[in-house]
């Protein structure tokens, strides 16, 4: 009993010949039916005709080919549904049980950090600003400190 060739494209038995052909340094064989050959001759056409040929490729392998099954890609994990707290939980002492807050990925941080606030409080108070020793530094002074030193 013969090898029956089957059509790689179409599936089908009918006038199928092997086409041997070469693209990016790899040969290639495909076992193609008159109708996908003329496809396949039509849609290779206008760059035939602007290459110019460099040789001959091998020849087909005659008898069996290896059956190579073709996959489609698979699809991507379904991510998970957002989970939607209607009610806080409780953890069973009576308390409720909040999640923790996550830092928020897209905020960028800037490169440079800002100078140390011992540094400022003590220019600010040198210069005329009346500023605690604790707590928060009032942006007015952080301003009037980035003026007095560029790139601080």
């Amino acid at each position: 009993m013969g090898w029956v060739l089957q059509d790689d494209v179409s599936g089908g038995t009918d006038n199928v010949e092997s086409v041997t052909l070469g693209y990016k340094g790899k040969a290639y064989v495909l076992d193609l039916g008159a109708e996908n050959d003329e496809k396949l001759a039509a849609a290779l056409a206008p760059y035939l005709e602007a290459a110019f040929e460099y040789g001959e490729l091998p020849e087909a392998p005659e008898g069996p080919r290896p059956v190579v099954k073709r996959m489609k890609k698979p699809a991507p994990p379904a991510r998970p549904a957002p989970v939607e707290e209607t009610a806080p939980r409780r953890n069973g002492r009576g308390r409720t049980r909040v999640p923790a807050a996550q830092p928020r990925k897209d905020v960028v941080k800037d490169a440079v950090e800002p100078p140390a606030k011992p540094e400022i409080r003590t220019w600010a108070n040198e210069n005329g600003f009346n500023v605690s020793t604790t707590g928060r530094v009032p942006a007015a002074v952080r301003k009037a400190y980035e003026e007095a030193f560029p790139g601080a």
